[in-house]
């Protein structure tokens, strides 16, 4: 409760049928795309015993991410994320990666699904959680859908807010025809239909960020 009355700046006790408040996103997204500087699977590959066979030598092909991998991904020139993927794509350093991810959440004791970002945390180090995976110019179409991350509340909303900057290496990739001048930081809704996959369409809320108020505004 005392966390929930940090967010909404109200007495939560005093809370009463037909009072309206304003509410942080839940579980936000945010869209994304980078260069692999590095990458460590988080599970060590399993070995089988089998007879000896000699194989001529092959190419590494990557790094198998198919038990779940963390890439240290570049965004910006002074900004690195950690990107922890699950996928049988081969990822390797130098590649580009486009990826919708959950926002880390604020850490708050005794409360393990505390259902907001920390809108004092730097996306710079930042661990996310990635969905709508796709490396280089192949689309895993296998990989985790974002309302398959957990927890989420993205089946009960009928959507999600999600982050993003207009930019060829960010929101341009999904093309959602915003209209706005490349470097606009926005928040926007994306509807689920019924596979949970996201979408942007038009007359769905959208913001852009006002670096002189400090908040976002209608776009």
């Amino acid at each position: 409760v005392k966390a929930l009355d940090a967010v909404i700046g109200q007495d939560c006790h005093a809370l009463q049928p037909g009072m309206v408040l304003t509410l942080a996103p839940q579980y936000p997204l945010v869209a994304l795309g980078g260069v692999v500087l590095k990458a460590t699977a988080t599970s060590a590959q399993q070995v089988l015993p089998t007879p000896l066979i000699n194989v001529a030598p092959t190419q590494q092909t990557g790094v198998d991410c198919s038990g779940g991998c963390t890439l240290v991904v570049q965004v910006a020139p002074s900004v690195k994320i950690n990107l922890v993927v699950q996928t049988a794509l081969p990822v390797r350093v130098g590649s580009w990666v486009w990826a919708q991810a959950t926002l880390a959440r604020m850490s708050v004791s005794g409360f393990d699904n505390y259902p907001y970002a920390d809108s004092n945390a730097s996306l710079n180090g930042m661990s996310l959680r990635a969905c709508d995976l796709q490396i280089d110019n192949i689309h895993d179409n296998n990989s985790l859908s974002c309302d398959q991350l957990m927890p989420n509340t993205i089946d009960d909303d009928g959507g999600a807010w999600l982050f993003g900057v207009v930019s060829p290496g960010g929101l341009n990739h999904w093309r959602y025809n915003l209209h706005l001048p490349t470097g606009t930081q926005v928040l926007l809704w994306l509807t689920a239909d019924n596979n949970g996959n996201l979408s942007y369409h038009k007359g769905n809320p959208l913001y852009r960020y006002d670096p002189n108020a400090h908040v976002y505004v209608p776009a």
